[in-house]
C-alpha cells in the first residue's frame, strides 16, 4: 500500500462495519513515494485488510520491479491495526499503529514502529488530520488531507484528493511534503472494484530520482 493509502483506509474504516469483512487488493504503481521521499521505481503492491465493527487490521507489501541507482530498491512489508469511533455526528477519531518492515535492508533499522492518531470530519471535502510518531526513527509527522468523490453513473466515480504534511525528525531538519491525485473508480460487482489514478507529489529540500508524477492501477475484492 502506498503509505498515503493508510490515511485513506483508516479514514474509511472510522465509519465502522456492522460485520466482519476481508478486502484483498493488488495493483501497480509507477513510482513509490512516501512523505516526499522516493522509495522505489515501479512496484507491485498487495494488501489484505480485515475489519469488524470499529476495529481494522491489515498487511501491505511493496515489491519493486525496477532497479534504482546503486542496486535493487528494498522490499517493504507494513503491518497495521487501529480502532475508529465516532465522537459526534461530524467528528470521528482513529488510533492505531504501523510496523514498517524492510527485510532486505542491510544497514540501519529493518523495522520501525509508528503509532498514530487521527481525526476525520464528515463535512464538505471530508477533511482529516493525522499525527504520527515513529518511535524507532524518533520522527514526528502531521498530515492533513481533503478529498471528494463525484458520482459519474451507478458504477463509476471520479475521485480527487490532496494532502500536505510535515515530518520532523529529532536532531534533523523538517521536511514539508504535499501531493494531489485524480482517479476513476469502477464497480465490477457488489464485491469487486477497479481503480486508476494519476498523482503528483513533491517535498521541500528532497532530491528524488524522478519528477514526482506517477500513476496507479488496482483491483479490490471484498469477502
Amino acid at each position: 500500500m502506498k503509505k498515503t493509502i493508510l490515511t485513506i483506509l483508516a479514514s474509511t474504516m472510522i465509519a465502522g462495519a456492522s460485520s466482519a469483512a476481508i478486502d484483498l487488493t493488488t495493483g501497480y504503481t509507477s513510482d513509490y513515494y512516501f512523505r516526499g521521499v522516493q522509495l522505489a521505481d515501479s512496484i507491485i503492491e498487495a494488501a489484505i485488510d480485515y475489519s469488524e465493527g470499529d476495529f481494522y487490521a491489515g498487511v501491505w507489501t511493496a515489491q519493486p520491479v525496477e532497479r534504482g541507482d546503486g542496486g535493487l530498491w528494498e522490499n517493504e512489508i507494513d503491518f497495521y491495526a487501529g480502532y475508529g469511533a465516532a465522537l459526534s455526528d461530524v467528528v470521528s477519531a482513529d488510533i492505531g499503529f504501523t510496523a514498517y518492515v524492510y527485510p532486505e535492508l542491510e544497514d540501519g533499522d529493518t523495522t520501525t514502529w509508528e503509532p498514530f492518531v487521527g481525526f476525520a470530519f464528515d463535512t464538505e471535502l471530508a477533511p482529516a488530520v493525522y499525527f504520527y510518531y515513529d518511535v524507532t526513527l524518533e520522527t514526528f509527522t502531521v498530515e492533513g488531507s481533503v478529498g471528494h468523490s463525484f458520482e459519474i453513473d451507478e458504477v463509476s466515480t471520479f475521485d480527487i484528493g490532496a494532502y500536505v504534511g510535515n515530518a520532523s525528525p529529532d536532531g534533523g531538519d523538517d521536511t514539508t511534503y504535499y501531493g494531489v491525485s485524480a482517479g476513476i473508480g469502477y464497480s465490477l460487482s457488489d464485491t469487486a472494484s477497479l481503480s486508476a489514478s494519476i498523482n503528483y507529489q513533491d517535498a521541500e529540500d528532497v532530491e528524488n530520482q524522478d519528477d514526482g508524477l506517477y500513476f496507479s492501477v488496482g483491483i479490490t475484492g471484498s469477502f
